[in-house]
């Protein structure tokens, strides 16, 4: 299939990021397999040298916010090293390989060594997890009214975690579908073929709180069986973060978190613990991580409820009552302020 992007939007991109020591752009996602429309978030990666990556990262963001603008879509641009490229086996390099189409700049393609979903880790499958549980709690809030607008990229980003999750059970199989479209056919869940509709625009919720928590049903379901794969067994919530949360990061995982991360604590200085828990080489990513899992479960089960507390602490978040809406705007505050800069994997 052809990719969903016209000319003059690759025009647009490619010279808004035609900066020093930027060697390629790389465009992913459902506009590279061409199973986009012109709704579709534009998902990018620059490829550039390790050693310029905190001079890059914060010109990055800002061509990000110009980019939406011109485009009048949800644009996401993060860096990718040829580092990563030459050692890395994760599920964004096997897509960049698989379907990443160059809109300017060398052909890198060939660098990257995976070639199979069998040779994805564990760590990566829960990666692309925690990447469609993220679609969930986007524009979404149980406490505030929506308007049209909200409503409807709420419904699209229920329909692109399920799409997501039903990619990882195929994944866990040893399959890769490619598309959208493959995914809905290889489905027998009517929510995924619903969900594909939607992203099409071919199907029209009326109920959008009611598609969420199926949506939300579906993603937490996916995770029982990620869990299944590796352990052979069920785990409670509550003993998946003790062990997820247990082991240190490396020194250069750490430096690339302080560098993600410092333009936050600059404006912030509240979120300084998380500064704290990068010093100590803890798994920022997967405390974030573990706080969108709970926060979700939170509403599914309230026995989570002091799971999420404890995480929160563990992140030095102040909680004055343990009230539900106030847990849940604290942690969605934080995930939304984290989450551009730290989700990503490991990019050096």
């Amino acid at each position: 299939m052809r990719p969903t992007i016209t000319d003059s939007a690759k025009e647009v991109i490619c010279s808004e990021l035609k900066l020093p020591f930027v060697h390629s752009v790389i465009l992913i996602g459902s506009r590279a397999r061409g199973d986009g429309n012109a709704k579709s978030d534009y998902d990018l990666y620059v490829v550039v040298p390790v050693s310029l990556l905190p001079l890059l990262f914060p010109i990055l963001k800002k061509k990000e916010k110009i980019l939406r603008e011109r485009l009048k879509v949800d644009v996401s641009i993060s860096p990718l090293t040829y580092s990563r490229m030459k050692r890395g086996k994760d599920t964004l390099l096997f897509h960049v390989k698989k379907e990443g189409v160059i809109l300017c700049g060398k052909n890198i393609k060939s660098l990257i060594k995976i070639n199979s979903v069998n040779e994805l880790p564990m760590d990566e499958l829960y990666q692309y997890f925690f990447d469609a549980l993220f679609y969930l709690i986007r524009y979404f809030n149980l406490y505030d009214d929506f308007d049209q607008d909200a409503r409807n990229k709420l419904i699209r980003n229920a329909a692109k975690c399920v799409l997501y999750c039903a990619d990882l059970r195929l994944m866990i199989t040893g399959v890769y579908a490619g598309s959208w479209k493959k995914i809905a056919e290889l489905s027998n869940d009517k929510l995924v073929k619903d969900s594909y509709d939607i992203i099409c625009g071919k199907l029209k919720i009326r109920n959008e709180f009611h598609f969420w928590f199926l949506a939300r049903d579906y993603a937490l379901e996916t995770f029982k069986i990620l869990i299944k794969k590796q352990y052979r067994t069920n785990l409670d919530l509550d003993t998946f973060s003790r062990i997820y949360l247990s082991q240190k990061v490396s020194i250069l995982k750490s430096i690339q978190f302080f560098i993600l991360a410092f333009p936050i604590f600059k404006k912030n200085r509240s979120t300084i613990s998380i500064f704290w828990h990068i010093l100590r080489r803890q798994p920022i990513d997967k405390y974030l991580h573990m706080l969108l899992l709970s926060l979700l479960s939170s509403q599914e089960d309230e026995r989570n409820i002091n799971i999420l507390i404890k995480i929160m602490r563990n992140l030095g978040v102040g909680i004055e009552q343990n009230i539900l809406e106030d847990l849940w705007n604290k942690g969605k505050e934080i995930l939304e302020m984290y989450a551009p800069y730290m989700w990503a994997k490991s990019v050096i």
